[in-house]
């Protein structure tokens, strides 16, 4: 697992920041991919890590540690599903309604594309979650929305809050030993 930078610098930083759009999935690749997660320490200032750990033209799967404010404000991706489950720790779920749902370990949720969502630790234990995202193979984009917030800059800004909360990691074994 090494660390890699959250910006354009590099492809994971690029897919993240993109929202996962379609043009920046690889091309699809008929061999699989092997990874190992390891939880990684934060670097000070951070309170949320993603591991990546596979990617394919459709799908994405992560590990997510959430430390006391690694929260994921309210926001929808357009054309993507995501699979949520509780690993260690617990979480709240919610909807745009403010209907909250609460996850222990291995408690899971299925979030559909176009769905707000926000979630957020429960408790005093660290929160490991496993994501899995699934891409909309039709779509020609992927909008990442935070609701609530004013035009195009309000969106920038809620997206660079996030961010800069964020370490990120890659877990993909390029030569398993």
């Amino acid at each position: 697992m090494h660390r890699v930078a959250l910006d354009r610098s590099n492809p994971l930083g690029a897919l993240l920041l993109s929202g996962v759009q379609p043009e920046m999935m690889p091309r699809h690749e008929r061999e699989m991919q092997v990874f190992r997660y390891q939880e990684p320490a934060l670097a000070p200032g951070k309170t949320k890590s993603i591991v990546r750990l596979c990617t394919t033209d459709m799908v994405y799967g992560a590990m997510q540690t959430l430390e006391e404010g690694g929260d994921s404000a309210l926001h929808l991706h357009a054309a993507m599903d995501g699979f949520w489950m509780v690993i260690r720790g617990a979480a709240i779920f919610s909807d745009e309604k403010g209907q909250e749902h609460r996850l222990g370990p291995l408690d899971g949720i299925m979030v559909p594309r176009g769905v707000p969502y926000a979630f957020r630790k429960d408790g005093s234990e660290t929160l490991i979650l496993l994501q899995v995202e699934a891409l909309n193979a039709k779509a020609k984009s992927n909008a990442l929305i935070y609701p609530g917030t004013d035009g195009p800059a309000g969106n920038e800004a809620a997206r660079d809050h996030a961010i800069a909360k964020v370490d990120l990691y890659d877990a993909l074994l390029r030569d398993p030993a």
